[in-house]
């Protein structure tokens, strides 16, 4: 259990790439396990019959609800969760450099310093002559 806690810290987000694929598979999973529990005859509640052809009580009501909203977070939002976690990874490649931003930072201004620009956007000089 320890080891759970740490591998999913605070520091972990629901909106970076690991952060989605781990709620797409705790969600999945507590889909099969309903299923697999044979919650999925309760949905004729839904119809207003009962699974057992008595009266329908709270308990079938609250396993139908279950399995609906499990069933359609499987089949609806996992898909589209996991196609935003793979957009999103691109997008870091793409857009975020592997460096860490201190030295993103660092490159930044080797970059405007190379280029004879400072950070006011005014041109050096190597004497002290005005611009022209």
């Amino acid at each position: 259990m320890r080891r759970f806690r740490t591998w999913h810290s605070s520091k972990r987000s629901l909106f970076t790439p690991s952060g989605l694929i781990l709620r797409v598979a705790l969600g999945v999973l507590a889909f099969l396990i309903l299923h697999a529990m044979g919650f999925r005859r309760y949905t004729t509640v839904l119809s207003g019959t009962s699974p057992t052809g008595e009266q329908i009580v709270y308990s079938d009501m609250l396993k139908m609800v279950a399995y609906v909203i499990t069933y359609l977070f499987a089949t609806v939002m996992a898909p589209i969760l996991l196609i935003a976690a793979l957009a999103l990874t691109a997008l870091q490649r793409k857009f975020i450099p592997s460096s860490g931003p201190a030295e993103m930072k660092q490159c930044s201004v080797e970059s405007d310093n190379a280029t004879g620009v400072d950070d006011g956007g005014v041109e050096k000089t190597t004497d002290n002559q005005p611009n022209a």
